[in-house]
């Protein structure tokens, strides 16, 4: 697990408050590591990306570190743990990434998030790793890393998600070579988890943002970046209405296009998805905490979006699966069996996707999870409407963040 120290440059008499290493005094240059342990250790030179590193304790940053004042750290390992310094050279580049990762939930797969973070070939600026308060919402984590960063991008990764190699060299590169506010990936076509739900339901999601790319009017932060001073000018996520888990990210890319930002989908920018689904967890987020929010944030801007999920393609899909309900309560087989064809040929390469991976029987278990996942999303429609209607956002349309 690691922390960032950052300076600017200069030097460092001596380590940070409360003697959180001891050893010889030394120097640590770009690349180089050192092992500490036995007295008191001063550092006469620290790069401008340094790190504390030690197997299963994150000391936590309290405060930026400039010129001589010395750091602050809460959550120190004993005296007695053998630490390491280890200091890497800046990127060549001048624009600076800083890496939020919302991790208030305790999540299992933080290490392996941050481990493929370090191993990228573009090393950020910074990463910044939010623990607490514990419980906090996604909103809201990614809202206390983003006031804390300095560099001029905010890349946000989940903690379930292992950014692949060149992933934030490819996110640097977008915003060096145009005049892009934001921009945001996919998951790869090779998730973890490897049962049929889990991998069906990933699939999904790299299907849909590859059949996406382009100009964008919504925003993903399972791999997303945002410049710095634009995410501050729309005002964020919104953590007040967005409590738990939920479309804080579609939210606030509505509100950046309303406010003129440029948006863009590249699913060459991609990692692979660690999060194991079952049917039951598919259900309820697709219509407790997407489904529902959504249909109400459209409610909201009074526009109906045509992105990702909503586009005509999955609007067909959505009626051909309602279509086959009712041909089957109604005893109609043979329109049922139409209704089934048709759905099928709308969305084969996605089918095919599942074949590859598990079988023809994976492909057939596929396009009943479709239909378990069209029926939610049309089972949300009148739930969200009316939430909306209760909350009073039928009656006035919502304007972007100042």
């Amino acid at each position: 697990m690691t922390i960032e120290v950052r300076c600017d440059g200069g030097a460092v008499d001596a380590v940070p408050a409360g003697e959180l290493v001891d050893g010889d005094a030394g120097s640590v240059r770009p690349g180089e590591v050192v092992d500490v342990g036995g007295g008191h250790a001063a550092l006469t030179h620290v790069p401008q990306r340094f790190q504390w590193v030690r197997e299963g304790v994150k000391p936590v940053l309290e405060g930026p570190l400039t010129g001589t004042q010395p750091e602050h750290f809460t959550n120190v390992p004993p005296m007695s743990d053998t630490m390491r310094a280890v200091a890497h050279a800046p990127a060549p580049a001048t624009l600076r990434l800083s890496v939020i990762v919302p991790a208030t939930d305790q999540p299992p797969t933080l290490a392996r998030c941050l481990e493929a973070i370090d191993g990228s070939s573009r090393v950020p600026h910074e990463v910044i790793v939010v623990e607490e308060p514990l419980r906090a919402s996604p909103a809201a984590a990614r809202n206390l890393g983003a006031r804390q960063a300095t560099g001029d991008v905010l890349v946000f990764v989940d903690s379930d998600v292992v950014v692949g190699h060149d992933a934030l060299e490819r996110v640097a590169r977008t915003f060096e070579d145009s005049q892009l506010d934001a921009v945001f990936g996919a998951y790869d076509d090779e998730p973890a988890e490897t049962s049929r739900v889990s991998s069906f339901r990933n699939l999904l999601h790299h299907h849909t943002h590859h059949r996406a790319a382009g100009p964008a009017d919504t925003f993903w932060t399972g791999l997303g970046a945002v410049r710095r001073e634009r995410f501050e000018e729309v005002g964020g996520f919104d953590e007040h209405r967005y409590r738990w888990p939920s479309i804080e990210d579609i939210d606030f890319g509505v509100r950046l296009r309303s406010a003129g930002g440029v948006i863009r989908l590249d699913p060459a920018i991609q990692g692979t998805h660690l999060k194991r689904w079952t049917i039951r967890s598919m259900i309820v987020t697709d219509f407790r905490h997407r489904g529902v929010p959504w249909v109400a944030l459209q409610v909201r801007q009074r526009r109906v979006s045509s992105s990702l999920n909503l586009d005509l393609r999955n609007r067909l899909s959505a009626l051909l699966t309602v279509g086959v309900v009712v041909a089957l309560v109604a005893r109609r087989v043979p329109v049922a069996v139409a209704a089934i064809v048709a759905l099928v040929g709308i969305n084969r390469r996605l089918y095919a996707l599942a074949a590859r991976r598990h079988g023809w029987s994976g492909a057939a278990t596929g396009v009943g999870l479709h239909a378990v996942h069209h029926l939610t999303a049309v089972a949300s429609v009148p739930v969200g409407i009316g939430a909306a209607i209760r909350a009073g956002d039928h009656r006035r349309a919502e304007h972007p963040a100042p």
